[in-house]
């Protein structure tokens, strides 16, 4: 009698994927071998974020993602015959904060990555068209 074993091989590789700061996220990675491969997940560089992650079927789900938990997530498999890794990255944008203070619009934004920033002015009531002013500043 022969037993043949197949070193784990991708049927589905995780894609890169971009969310926006609290959305939930999923990474999907289903593979196939003899003996079942067992799927692991990390982070490229540390842990996962704690209490926000699970895998199921291979699916690493990330619950209300944060700037923070950007970066390259592994996705790694492995039985007795072989192991085999494929990685994606995760992006996520943060988002922008307004405030009013002395007639005076500011919008604060800590970006991990290229701003879109949308802005709307209003004259406040008794004020000249002239009176209204638009200042953006930012850095590279």
């Amino acid at each position: 009698m022969h037993f043949f074993a197949v070193k784990p091989y991708f049927l589905q590789e995780p894609e890169d994927v971009t969310a926006s700061d609290g959305e939930d996220v999923g990474l999907d990675c289903e593979v196939g071998g003899d003996p079942e491969p067992t799927i692991l997940w990390h982070r490229e560089d540390g842990k996962l974020p704690e209490g926000r992650t699970k895998i199921q079927n291979g699916r690493l789900i990330i619950q209300d993602v944060a700037p923070l938990d950007e970066g390259v997530y592994v996705c790694e498999a492995q039985n007795a015959v072989g192991i085999i890794s494929v990685s994606a990255s995760l992006s996520v944008h943060g988002k922008a904060t307004m405030f009013t203070m002395d007639l005076q619009s500011y919008i604060g934004c800590l970006c991990f990555s290229t701003p879109h920033v949308h802005c709307q002015t209003e004259r406040p009531e008794g004020r000249d068209e002239r009176d209204r002013q638009v200042r953006v500043s930012g850095w590279r």
